[in-house]
């Protein structure tokens, strides 16, 4: 089948979901960058950029021409130009592509779409891509992931419960649709691949990261009791625990708005792919939030193989209390003592660092099972 993916914000969506369509035998297409009727300034579009064109073999920012570093619709796109050479060297082998159409390609019926697939932050612009899909594609099946917990709580968007579901998990809402043709997804580790980063290569370092966007601003007392602890295990252990997060609000971690030039904060921006590579060479991640959905942090230390620090009750609100266990491939801290005690722990005993960090990257395997893509498949073969 062909299967056209329509996103605002999902980075786990649009890496992760041409790779399982692409698994399963099908082909990938999404809206070329540009296109009139998409608000371009809220979909980072790094994903299909970085995707490969099956025809050139090339990727597509490669194949297509991309802006220069300041004209960039969504900010977080800006790597793109300023790591490109980095990208451009370090080519992704699964056999994944991406197409990029035009609304004259639709218009013209140039390409049979078969489905199309919204992603999660779709939510207040579902009526749009529905109104979209009707005008262009109105005989294609559709597949949605738009829900999140918030509008699961309040009833779905538009009031429609849709026929084919993808749940992004982990969420909320693992139990729900059921009733109709459905599977499950998780991120998989081929953002890491897309990015250009072997995660079989670490270089793990006596270092901790946290990678709490916008943290002072989002929750200003888990914000003070991370500082706290970062500058006494510095000042009295030279440990280095050190917060990355975006800037500025609605566009990512968006590299205009590194350190001093940030709107919202003064912190270290790393991009997409300079990110994974930090995980890649962390210690432990040290993630202070109360709960996640589908969320990237978890997603990146399952990738990489690093261990979390998080606080007691974040696991289960969350739904990871399947793949995140205490004392298996992370620790569940619930006072500043505990925290402290947890970073010197691991930063005393690295083997036990690296057996966590391998228990956490061996869910892979375990989530991504032949009973998994049977589900998939299963799913595609039965869309109404």
């Amino acid at each position: 089948m062909n299967i056209l993916i329509l996103d605002r914000g999902s980075r786990g969506g649009q890496c992760g979901f041409p790779y399982h369509y692409c698994k399963l035998g099908h082909k990938v297409y999404m809206i070329k960058p540009g296109e009139k009727g998409f608000k371009w300034d809220q979909i980072p579009t790094w994903p299909r950029m970085l995707m490969k064109n099956e025809t050139l073999q090339l990727r597509n920012f490669e194949a297509n021409e991309i802006p220069d570093y300041e004209n960039f619709s969504y900010g977080e796109d800006r790597f793109l130009q300023y790591q490109k050479e980095e990208l451009l060297q370090n080519m992704y082998e699964s056999d994944v592509s991406c197409e990029l159409i035009t609304l004259k390609d639709l218009e013209l019926g140039k390409v049979k779409i078969d489905a199309v697939h919204t992603t999660d932050h779709c939510v207040g612009i579902l009526d749009e891509l529905l109104e979209f899909k009707k005008k262009y594609i109105p005989h294609s099946k559709w597949i949605s992931s738009t829900f999140d917990p918030g509008s699961f709580r309040d009833g779905m968007p538009c009031g429609i419960i849709p026929d084919n579901v993808v749940r992004i998990l982990p969420a909320i809402y693992e139990n729900e649709f059921n009733n109709k043709n459905s599977c499950n997804f998780y991120r998989h580790p081929f953002e890491f691949e897309l990015l250009g980063i072997n995660t079989k290569i670490k270089d793990k370092t006596k270092d901790f990261g946290s990678f709490n966007h916008n943290f002072s601003n989002r929750n200003p007392e888990l914000w003070k009791l991370f500082s706290n602890i970062s500058d006494f295990v510095k000042n009295n252990h030279g440990i280095n625990l050190e917060n990355y997060g975006g800037n500025i609000r609605g566009q990512g971690a968006d590299l205009k708005y590194d350190k001093n030039s940030g709107i919202t904060g003064t912190l270290k921006t790393l991009s997409p792919r300079s990110a994974a590579e930090k995980f890649m060479n962390l210690r432990a991640v040290v993630h202070l939030k109360t709960q996640d959905w589908g969320g990237g942090v978890p997603a990146y230390a399952r990738f990489s193989g690093t261990p979390m620090i998080v606080l007691k009750g974040y696991l289960p609100n969350s739904k990871m209390d399947k793949i995140w266990k205490h004392g298996f491939n992370c620790f569940e801290i619930s006072s500043p003592q505990e925290l402290y005690e947890a970073i010197l722990y691991l930063e005393q005993n690295p083997e036990i660092a690296k057996k966590l960090g391998e228990n956490a990257q061996s869910l892979n395997s375990v989530l991504f099972s032949q009973k998994y893509w049977d589900s998939w498949d299963k799913m595609l073969k039965n869309l109404k």
